[in-house]
């Protein structure tokens, strides 16, 4: 039987990936985690600007690969998170909201049942994270914009920050004031 070869990732399976927002006002770079091992990790920074200057770089924070498969940054520097393209109960969590307040990241969580104007008779419906908005696959067709999942979404935790490889820890302007 033949060793078993530990694992190397190449520079193409540890590439950034930059994201901007829909206006171009932020955007998060995705990268695997140098933690990650047993299990996948990523770590994503959210920036100023849509072209993720380093210089630009506001905070970041780890979250597992299943989180950043369909991410994108809100016009006022949050994460949108789909953690799944379909619900089969109204009580599952779909959607995670991260973002940053007050020297921490906030993390909030959307239900199927959160969202206004589901019909109760839905049973399975499909959803798609845009950048722009999150689309319930339903007849009729519902559309949310990403900057409103925030205020429809529950409070769910909250952990310290990290700085920015620069050491700057400053969040977004709106989170200065």
């Amino acid at each position: 039987m033949a060793p078993i070869a530990p694992l190397l990732l190449s520079a193409a399976s540890v590439s950034a990936s930059c994201r901007a927002s829909a206006a171009g006002a932020y955007s998060a770079d995705v990268r695997l985690s140098r933690a990650s091992g047993v299990f996948c990790f990523s770590e994503v920074q959210v920036f100023e600007g849509e072209a993720c200057a380093p210089d630009e770089a506001l905070w970041s924070v780890r979250l597992h690969c299943s989180e950043t498969r369909r991410l994108v940054v809100t016009d006022d520097a949050r994460l949108v998170s789909l953690l799944n393209t379909r619900a089969s109960r109204r009580d599952w969590e779909i959607v995670r909201v991260i973002s940053f307040e007050n020297v921490r990241v906030e993390v909030r969580s959307l239900h199927l049942e959160d969202l206004p104007g589901l019909p109760a008779a839905s049973r399975r419906p499909g959803l798609e994270l845009h950048v722009s908005e999150l689309r319930v696959l339903e007849e009729p067709p519902l559309a949310f914009p990403v900057a409103t999942l925030y205020g429809l979404a529950q409070p769910s935790g909250s952990r310290p920050a990290r700085a920015a490889p620069e050491g700057r820890l400053q969040g977004p302007p709106a989170a200065r004031r």
